[in-house]
């Protein structure tokens, strides 16, 4: 029976694929089974399990494979693929970045659209069981990734997290003197856990040593540093941590929390996040999704939120829109995505607000299920679609629906969906859901402690007497709504920059005049339509570009997956060396409130 359950899994694996990867119809059911075989192996290389003798385990693994593939699958449709028909570096690692942060709130150092800090810091190793990904996922497609692909890298990630949890409960359980199986009072399973929790809500850095010192420490911080996720973790004790009659509780519950607190912390965050973007709407004048600088400031020294980040941080947070210098505003949707907001659980990952545009995305993915959509299509979706703050059905402005036409002209017609002009169009109908999208290379996401690292500044933060200055200084009245008279005679327009840059074939290009808008092209990209002209089934998806089809040829995808690990593993031993250790030295030495989103 268990056999019948796992062969109908992989037909689904199957299916599921082969739908998805429409570019290559002549796909065998031999080479799904195939890759669907090779995901599993590895999926149970990385867990440590064998094959049991009814086959009961590949089973599970192969239906968390489903798990994976199926709420990706409208994605991977409609991204962009490569002449095989499969995703390149560059849609790979918007993917995996997306799924894993949709998914967790897991922000992967590394794989940010924006760079993360400590990547250009060589000297990391690359894990064993990723360079096993690395080596034998090329099975699965040598010319890029597929959805069944795709769908083990997103398990491998996760799987990293796991293990750092996992690894920290066998240390604690060890310091506590606990069997690593078998049955202890339910009392002290909770106090383990506790000291977990807190370990995991320090980043690491959890001072103590030894069983009395933990208890002391919880008992003197628990209030200060978890207060706020004590209702979300008592919450989660109670439903894994099951006592039996005579007050017993199974070891392996413990495993069980540890395992379940990074994958499932988001939803501690939820409820700060959505009172996050509460305060700074309240704070908006006339133009939605920003906020002055000064009013910005003025809450933060009278409310309960710390808004006091210096102006060249925000700027290269890119939070700061400076199309007026003499009047900077908060990007809001930029300031709650960005680093100084999210929650650093590893120096793998960290924990951030939910990317709200992703639902949106997610729905005109659906919709179209290809890399780009007609313009008056695509307009009728969106009038549409609601967000938390726009109500469905919505009239787009000439204005707005001239932009769309704009970014179709720039694009020979057709408007690619992850394109960043398309992002920025959606930043102008949605500006509380949809981040702004600056141009590559313009900002990095850096925590605090790296950004005044490599600024020079002492700190990122404006002391309150700088604060109290900028507010002071404020040339708008405090007493005219919220933000003053500064907004009320004319509403801002958001900004517009006319720089493309597409996931495949990474090229920024200058958008036209109307009456001009015809882009240079060059003798790659022409050869590039011959190519494409020949190959009808592609016909929806933007040129490629010479690189990209140059990494086809070549067998990309190791080269891909090696990239992007080097990168991650690189800004992983980066930040191991710095933050926790200095974040450790201050626990040690201060008793201070630790600031925690």
């Amino acid at each position: 029976m268990v056999n019948q359950v796992a062969f109908m899994l992989f037909i689904n694996l199957h299916l599921l694929s082969v739908h998805a990867d429409r570019g290559l119809r002549a796909t065998k059911q031999s080479k799904a089974d195939e890759e669907a075989n090779i995901a599993i192996d590895l999926l149970m290389q990385r867990t440590g399990d064998r094959t049991s003798a009814d086959g009961s385990n590949r089973s599970a693994l192969a239906q968390r494979l489903i798990g994976l593939m199926q709420p990706m699958a409208n994605m991977y449709r409609a991204l962009p693929k490569n002449k095989a028909g499969l995703l390149d570096h560059d849609a790979l690692r918007y993917a995996l970045h997306r799924s894993l942060a949709h998914r967790r709130g897991w922000f992967i150092r590394g794989l940010e659209p924006e760079g993360a800090e400590g990547a250009e810091v060589g000297g990391g190793e690359v894990p064993d069981y990723l360079q096993a990904v690395e080596k034998n996922e090329v099975s699965l497609h040598k010319d890029g990734t597929s959805l069944t692909g795709l769908a083990s890298l997103t398990a491998a990630f996760e799987d990293e997290g796991i293990k750092e949890a996992t690894d920290k409960m066998k240390a604690i359980l060890l310091m506590y003197g606990l069997p690593s199986q078998g049955k202890v009072p339910s009392s002290v399973l909770r106090s383990v856990t506790d000291t977990f929790f807190m370990d995991f809500v320090l980043t690491g850095s959890f001072p103590a040593k030894t069983v009395e010192d933990a208890e002391r420490f919880k008992a003197a911080k628990w209030g200060k540093t978890a207060e706020r996720d004590d209702p979300w973790w008592r919450s989660l004790q109670d439903r894994l941590i099951t006592t039996d009659p005579d007050g017993q509780a199974d070891v392996d519950l413990a495993m069980k929390t540890a395992t379940e607190v990074p994958l499932a912390y988001q939803g501690a965050l939820l409820n700060t996040c959505q009172e996050l973007k509460s305060t700074l709407t309240g704070l908006e004048g006339n133009t939605p999704g920003r906020v002055r600088l000064p009013a910005f400031y003025r809450q933060g020294l009278a409310g309960r939120w710390s808004f006091s980040e210096r102006p060249e941080y925000l700027r290269s947070l890119g939070a700061l829109d400076e199309t007026n210098p003499e009047q900077p505003l908060v990007i809001t949707t930029n300031y709650i995505l960005s680093r100084t907001n999210c929650f650093q659980a590893s120096p793998l990952y960290a924990v951030c607000c939910p990317v709200e545009c992703w639902d949106l995305m997610g729905k005109l993915e659906e919709q179209f299920q290809a890399p780009t959509a007609n313009a008056s299509r695509l307009a009728e979706v969106i009038e549409q679609l609601a967000s938390s703050t726009v109500e469905a059905p919505h009239k787009l402005s000439e204005a707005v629906r001239r932009r769309l036409d704009d970014v179709a002209v720039a694009n020979d017609g057709v408007v690619p969906l992850h394109g960043r002009l398309f992002a920025q169009w959606m930043h102008h109908v949605y500006p509380r859901e949809c981040p702004y999208p600056h141009e590559a290379g313009t900002v990095v996401q850096q925590t605090p402690e790296a950004w005044t690292r490599e600024s020079g500044h002492t700190h990122a933060s404006a002391s309150k007497a700088e604060l109290e200055a900028h507010v002071e200084g404020d040339g708008c009245s405090a007493t005219v709504g919220p933000q003053g008279p500064c907004d009320d005679s004319v509403k801002r327009e958001l900004p517009w920059k006319g720089t493309e840059e597409l996931l495949v074939g990474l090229r920024p290009r200058a958008q036209k005049d109307r009456q001009d808008h015809w882009i240079e092209q060059s003798q790659q990209d022409l050869e590039q339509d011959v190519e494409h002209d020949a190959h009808p089934h592609n016909a929806t998806s933007p040129r490629s570009g010479t690189g990209a089809a140059l990494l086809a040829a070549t067998g990309a995808f190791s080269g891909c997956i090696f990239f992007l690990l080097k990168r991650i593993m690189e800004a992983k031993s980066f930040v191991q060396s710095t933050e926790s250790t200095e974040k450790a030295n201050k626990l040690v030495q201060s008793t201070e409130e630790v600031k925690v989103p």
